[in-house]
């Protein structure tokens, strides 16, 4: 670990990871070892940068690291998490970097629905959501059915557990 002052006045602080070797148990890329090198430690005052030798770990990389910076902490409010993470592999294809970053937002924002508490998740925040995904992915369009609309549309279980809910 290393540590060192900025010209701002802010201590910023480098954590040096170095992945054991490939085992056959490990994927490539060990995203297993880098989800646990990451998790926890990177917040506003630190990022992440990944360096891989080869296309196929980015991806896996790409995805722990995703894994292991949620969107915001709700411990006791919705505090969002703003973060430089960049996985860097000499060589790579532009388009594989490019769905490596989409698909690692994309588990942020699965993970921040899954962990976001009842008071913030109902069915607004759901659809304001999925909007803020959809307008980011260029030819992606979406549809809101609600209310009787899902029944009338062939929707009818999920209908019934919608109005049983308060």
């Amino acid at each position: 670990q290393t540590q060192r002052v900025d010209d701002d006045g802010k201590l910023r602080k480098v954590d040096v990871a170095v992945l054991k070797d490939p085992s056959k148990r490990m994927p490539k890329g060990h995203a297993g070892q880098l989800f646990k090198a990451v998790s926890g430690k990177v917040g506003d005052e630190m990022g992440v940068v990944v360096c891989v030798e080869d296309q196929e770990a980015v991806l896996p990389a790409a995805l722990a690291i995703g894994r292991s910076v949620p969107l915001r902490t709700w411990k006791s409010k919705p505090d969002p998490v703003d973060v430089l993470a960049a996985v860097h592999c000499p060589g790579a294809d532009q388009a594989v970097l490019y769905r490596a970053f989409k698909m690692s937002e994309s588990v942020r924002v699965a993970q921040d629905l899954v962990d976001c508490p009842p008071e913030f998740c109902d069915v607004d925040a759901m659809i304001a959501a999925a909007q803020r995904v959809v307008s980011d992915n260029e030819g992606v369009q979406m549809k809101v059915i609600r209310g009787t609309d899902l029944r009338d549309g062939g929707f009818g279980g999920l209908w019934a557990v919608g109005r049983a809910a308060p």
